[in-house]
């Protein structure tokens, strides 16, 4: 009897970037155009929410985002490479007092089931746009993550995730018929105009206009996305435009690659003319993304376990071999 099982992974297929629209400067003008509708107007922990709090918030996004499936793992060493410290900045490390539902700190979801990149952000943004205007109960917040996320990949997705997936990623606390009656109140209160201009949007469309070695282009999205993604689960960054995040992304992504060979003030001044963003909050911007990083790296470094001791050399490696931090889309080498 042949066992031989030789089905691959199933690849989404992908139409190539077509030059004309991304050189096409009225597709650039029409997302900036269109970007204010969609960011919240005022900060809703002042003005909407009771229960809620930003660091409550910071903790769904990293389940929606980075959580572990499956039970803890068991402690590994501390991160030394540039690469494993982001991908442990980004990896959902967790204040225990913190948890907003014991089932947060069990499973992933996004990069468990290897979502879109811009499916995420995207459902962070229905999130605030939420969040912004109906006050919510904090026992609410992982049904309305959940049905953000749902929403999210309907949209950008090609294979949307099913309500009896993200229920499981719950941990069951979440119902299907509740996720099933929040996207309808969810729906009604974003008025159905889930078509929203994120950061991922814009991308392309400046990276097209950089003059970039080609070998570099594809490095230097990779790191952007990350730091898109670090901004996402940061509510500072909940009212700035998508278009200067972006562009404050890639120019630190540039920065930090030295991917060209123009100053820092040359290749900010480039940047926000793309835009048409002021040097100065562009500027700003870049910082405040920089320092976000340096922060999300020094609570890993804090929250991070202890290193286990190296065997001596000649003993048995078994039981001891430690599980090093994987290098997925997160992961930045600096």
């Amino acid at each position: 009897m042949e066992l031989l099982c030789c089905e691959g992974t199933r690849h989404a297929p992908r139409a190539g970037p077509d030059p004309r629209l991304l050189g096409d400067q009225r597709v650039l003008q029409s997302l900036l155009r269109l970007e204010e509708r969609y960011v919240p107007r005022a900060s809703y922990f002042q003005c909407v929410q009771k229960e809620i709090k930003p660091h409550m918030r910071k903790m769904l996004a990293y389940w929606m985002l980075e959580v572990r499936p499956g039970p803890v793992p068991s402690p590994h060493p501390t991160p030394t490479s540039d690469s494993e410290q982001i991908e442990v900045a980004l990896s959902g490390h967790h204040d225990p007092d913190h948890n907003l539902n014991d089932s947060c700190a069990i499973p992933q979801v996004c990069e468990e089931q290897r979502c879109e990149e811009d499916v995420f952000p995207l459902a962070m943004n229905y999130l605030d746009r939420y969040l912004s205007c109906v006050p919510t109960r904090k026992a609410q917040l992982q049904l309305l993550g959940t049905v953000c996320l749902l929403l999210a990949s309907k949209l950008r997705e090609t294979t949307p995730l099913t309500i009896e997936k993200l229920c499981i990623y719950t941990d069951q606390a979440v119902a299907p018929w509740q996720l099933r009656e929040w996207e309808v109140l969810v729906l009604g209160k974003l008025k159905w105009d889930l078509a929203a201009v994120i950061a991922h949007d814009f991308l392309a469309l400046i990276l097209h206009r950089l003059s970039l070695p080609s070998d570099r282009q594809a490095l230097v999205k990779k790191h952007a996305q990350t730091f898109l993604a670090l901004c996402a689960t940061d509510y500072t960054f909940a009212m700035y435009p998508p278009s200067m995040i972006a562009t404050g992304s890639i120019g630190a992504a540039v920065l930090g690659l030295g991917a060209c060979s123009m100053s820092a003030d040359e290749l900010t001044e480039l940047l926000a003319g793309i835009t048409g963003t002021e040097v100065d909050c562009l500027r700003a911007c870049q910082e405040q993304i920089e320092a976000a990083l340096r922060e999300s790296l020094r609570e890993a470094a804090q929250t991070a376990p202890s290193p286990v001791p190296k065997a001596p050399r000649g003993s048995s490696s078994q039981g001891s071999s430690q599980t090093s931090t994987p290098t997925d889309v997160t992961a930045i080498h600096l």
